[in-house]
């Protein structure tokens, strides 16, 4: 093969979007933002094994790192999506989970309910088991400036248990930073065939009974191993609940308009449950009641583009259209000014770049930009209790960097490279070719 043929071939590797093999990285020259308001204006930082191991304007850099350019660049820290739904394959839904051969309760009328009427009930879901982040998940997300995302089951009334991963293209057991996060519960979700619960009111009843159900199952395990007479019977939907009655994790309600957040929390309240409120476009209204209830709302901001006048439009009309998108751009700054903690997410978005666009729209009328960057980074790993491991840019963190060729609150801006867990990927190259392997890079390569 002649060398001008080798030469491409290895420059073509090099670019891939496949994470590099080495994790001993260095940026040099670069603008940085730590996350939590500091910035150093020309600094350093160093990575190691998957951990930053030096930050600050005059590092020495260790032999054996390949260092990056950083020069009229800026660093943050990654971005955290605090919910998405996708990144997921979900088992088909099983609400029948009789004893086999009972016969349908369409065929005859029983005596009593039936023990297992799951209609949108998949508590036993786990985001960590359906992983499915192939490049068409990852690239549009890493090519924004997202290095992890909370990923979490849609669909029915309680819809699994989520988890938090890092986009970092390893097998999906090296993308789990924690594996069990908050369960979901969406009364508005979609349940499986007809019937009952189709009514709103059934679909209440179907959650609660889930509730009693679970705190049945759990006081009859208690008795059971202090030799009560009943064997409690294996049911993994019930299982899965039980932690969270105990408190040990939130459950995440989908809730938008005002009746659905006092829904919500009326049934956290009736079954003691730590809360969260996910999506909230209207959760202002009840902004003292959430600011009482110490209710974290993670927020979606999808606001599409600013109304414009339609020829011939009722003014009515065209009034109503506005102060539907005034309302929804303040209502996440009304939250905060009431002191409401939020965090933000491209829930209810069509994906991540649209996702920062209402970003910068929300800044611009007045949401302060510190604290949204706060809120895609430092403050959703507080809430998911691993401030300690990543959301800032500081030694003994996950390297989780992002380089851009500015602010990023400027449209034009863009992801020159990422570096996921310390592994460095570039989110502009092409997908790896199959089969072939990355050309190596010598020991202090500037790239």
């Amino acid at each position: 093969m002649p060398v001008t043929l080798l030469a491409l071939t290895a420059l073509a590797f090099t670019q891939s979007s496949l994470p590099s093999e080495s994790r001993r990285h260095a940026i040099v020259d670069a603008r940085i933002e730590i996350g939590d308001g500091r910035v150093i204006d020309k600094g350093t930082i160093v990575m190691d094994g998957g951990r930053i191991t030096a930050i600050g304007p005059n590092i020495a850099i260790p032999a054996g790192t390949q260092v990056y350019t950083g020069t009229g660049l800026t660093v943050t820290p990654g971005f955290i999506d605090s919910w998405t739904n996708k990144g997921l394959t979900l088992p088909p839904a099983v609400p029948d989970q009789d004893a086999p051969g009972t016969p349908s309760i369409a065929e005859y009328a029983p005596a009593r309910m039936r023990d297992a009427n799951r209609k949108g009930i998949r508590p036993e879901l786990e985001a960590r088991t359906l992983l499915s982040l192939g490049d068409d998940v990852t690239k549009p997300y890493r090519s924004a400036g997202f290095t992890t995302l909370h990923v979490v089951p849609a669909g029915g009334y309680l819809g699994g248990v989520g988890a938090l991963v890092n986009l970092n293209g390893r097998p999906n057991r090296d993308t789990v930073v924690v594996p069990r996060t908050a369960l979901s519960s969406d009364f508005e979700g979609p349940g499986e065939g007809g019937g009952y619960p189709g009514s709103l009111l059934g679909r209440v009843a179907q959650v609660r009974q889930a509730w009693l159900d679970a705190q049945w199952q759990a006081e009859v395990r208690r008795t059971y191993g202090a030799g009560g007479p009943q064997r409690p019977a294996s049911d993994p939907s019930l299982e899965a609940m039980v932690p969270f009655l105990e408190g040990r994790a939130p459950v995440a309600f989908v809730a938008n308009s005002p009746s659905e957040i006092d829904r919500s929390l009326a049934v956290a309240a009736e079954f003691h449950l730590k809360a969260l409120i996910v999506g909230g476009r209207q959760a202002y209204r009840r902004k003292e009641t959430l600011k009482a209830a110490g209710i974290t709302v993670v927020a979606g901001i999808n606001f599409g583009e600013a109304p414009q006048a339609v020829a011939g439009e009722d003014a009515a009309r065209a009034t109503e259209r506005k102060r539907k998108y005034d309302e929804a751009v303040r209502n996440v700054i009304e939250l905060r000014e009431a002191g409401v903690p939020v965090i933000l997410s491209t829930f209810g978005t069509k994906g991540p770049d649209d996702f920062l666009k209402s970003l910068r729209t929300l800044v611009a009328a007045g949401y302060p930009r510190e604290v949204a960057l706060a809120g895609i980074t430092r403050d959703v790993a507080r809430l998911a209790g691993i401030e300690r491991e990543m959301g800032t840019l500081e030694v003994g963190k996950i390297a989780n960097v992002v380089v851009r060729d500015g602010d990023f609150m400027q449209e034009k801006t863009t992801v020159k490279m990422v570096y996921v867990d310390g592994y460095r990927i570039d989110p502009a190259a092409k997908p790896f070719p199959p089969g072939a392997k990355p050309a190596p890079v010598k020991d202090g390569e500037r790239r």
